[in-house]
């Protein structure tokens, strides 16, 4: 099928949320895949009693033995593993937690903001364990500074090397007992403590955040209900050059 998108975004979580932002920003035009539907914040925004629910609450057993955040009160949002089944080592177990909405898992992470620092970049060098990233926290640091103003990220600057500081929102807000209890005891073990560093708002989401700014340029085209089951690739160069999506399974109209 023909097209006149310059690229093809599969997914429109963080990863696609923020290349749809930037890209269409600069004038490319951009065409983004999702496997799941939007969101109808209306119809959804409160949960049905819990003697409505077949299982009230605990969700059919066996529907997501690796989805721990999941109940039968928001079981629409994720992707239901006997029917979208993995396979991993049994002795390395791999939890894959997917969200099939527009929006992504960015519709339920918890917006803890920490910078990484060279203890993880630079990992290797530090304990002798993993391998060293290809890059380093002063690459970054610019990125970091963008995303942080963008997302509202509150947090204290403390110095930390190992929680590099960033463009806060300063968090001036009183500890509470409980908190005020365990910062002097890790003092007294000479164990670091900082204030919570994350994302304000209700809703800090690619959907709030990423993809207005990208639709309202006019370069960005959103196709919900597309399963991409392969990336094509041209037989002379390798490169990917397009893809091929299972069946729509979308409601009809």
């Amino acid at each position: 099928m023909p097209s006149d998108h310059d690229v093809l975004i599969i997914g429109s979580g963080a990863s696609g949320g923020m290349v749809a932002h930037t890209l269409t920003r600069k004038g490319v035009k951009c065409l983004m895949l999702d496997a799941g539907p939007a969101v109808d914040f209306e119809r959804h925004k409160t949960l049905k009693a819990v003697y409505d629910l077949p299982y009230r609450g605990f969700g059919r057993p066996g529907r997501f033995p690796h989805v721990t955040q999941a109940s039968e009160f928001d079981a629409n949002l994720w992707a239901d593993e006997k029917q979208n089944p993995y396979t991993y080592d049994p002795n390395d177990p791999y939890y894959w937690v997917r969200i099939r909405l527009i929006g992504g898992k960015t519709l339920r992470w918890g917006r803890a903001s920490w910078r990484l620092s060279n203890y993880e970049f630079k990992c290797k060098d530090h304990d002798g364990f993993g391998d060293n990233w290809p890059l380093e926290y002063k690459d970054l640091a610019q990125y970091y500074d963008q995303v942080e103003l963008m997302f509202r990220v509150s947090g204290r600057k403390e110095g930390l090397p190992q929680l590099p500081d960033g463009v806060f929102l300063e968090d001036d807000s009183t500890d509470s007992p409980a908190n005020q209890r365990f910062i002097a005891a890790a003092r007294r073990m000479n164990v670091p403590t900082t204030k919570q560093r994350r994302a304000t708002g209700t809703l800090a989401s690619s959907v709030n955040l990423l993809l207005p700014d990208a639709l309202a340029t006019g370069n960005l085209k959103i196709v919900p209900n597309s399963v991409v089951r392969a990336i094509t690739a041209d037989r002379n160069t390798g490169r990917a050059n397009g893809q091929r999506r299972a069946p729509s399974l979308a409601p009809a109209s």
